[in-house]
């Protein structure tokens, strides 16, 4: 991962220039491995792909995509593109409460950036992510039994300051109580107001989604717009066809 340097609200310049501030973690859109594979793919070569697919699309705006030396860079933890695979952990928990773990499978998320993102640029979303669910978790101990080692690493919440999946203390515990995990590192963008709790205790225990590493398409350029209605701050479920036709 690399950084950026972090924005000082309400000082001087002079203030400004004599405050070290601590950089802003962001993950960059995988260009290599099997998530490269399918990057930066246009839309023609998309619907090719997507070609005698079917299922539900759930599709919504990433709000934490930003535009940064000249493409696309994740400041969130959720989607979470470590160890080459595409997670869904930590946003979007309504969302991902409204599903079950069986309905999950084989549906598919749609992530795009906000309007209007790219400087110059005209006033649209880009789609930045696409997965098809290869996989759905119950909990956090779920999923990260499901990693292999090189992808805990990658996403493990108390190394990784963007991590999405938290590590079991023990084989036994409560899956649904913090307690039963570490905690994430001091620096993770979870940690104010202790907003990672609810990540592992949400009441609605939304399941936990991975990627289909065949289905799975990443855009570190703004390369397919969104060009249907306007999409809702929340979500929409969309077709295969509904999608497609709204793609441009």
């Amino acid at each position: 991962m690399l950084a950026r340097p972090g924005v000082l609200v309400g000082l001087s310049p002079a203030r400004r220039s004599a405050v070290i501030t601590k950089p802003q973690p962001v993950q960059r859109i995988p260009r290599m491995g099997a998530l490269g594979r399918n990057a930066d793919v246009d839309v023609r070569a998309l619907r090719e792909k997507l070609r005698g697919q079917s299922g539900t699309f759930h599709c919504y705006v990433v709000r934490t995509v930003e535009w940064q030396d000249g493409e696309f860079v994740q400041t969130g933890s959720g989607p979470n593109f470590g160890g080459d695979l595409i997670t869904l952990c930590t946003c979007k928990r309504q969302m991902r409460s409204r599903t079950t773990l069986a309905a999950w499978r084989d549906a598919w998320v749609a992530g795009f950036t906000s309007v209007g993102l790219v400087p110059g640029g005209p006033h649209v979303n880009y789609l930045v992510y696409l997965m098809k669910v290869g996989a759905a978790y119950a909990s956090h101990r779920d999923l990260w039994n499901a990693l292999t080692p090189a992808q805990q690493d990658a996403k493990a919440a108390d190394i990784n300051p963007l991590g999405d999946v938290f590590r079991p203390r023990a084989p036994l515990g409560d899956w649904f109580d913090p307690r039963s995990y570490v905690p994430p590192s001091e620096d993770h963008v979870h940690c104010p107001d202790h907003y990672w709790l609810v990540d592992i205790n949400d009441p609605r225990h939304p399941p936990l989604l991975a990627g289909d590493r065949d289905f799975s398409f990443v855009w570190s350029q703004p390369v397919i717009a969104w060009r249907g209605l306007q999409l809702p701050r929340d979500y929409k479920k969309r077709s295969l066809t509904e999608f497609l036709a709204g793609l441009g």
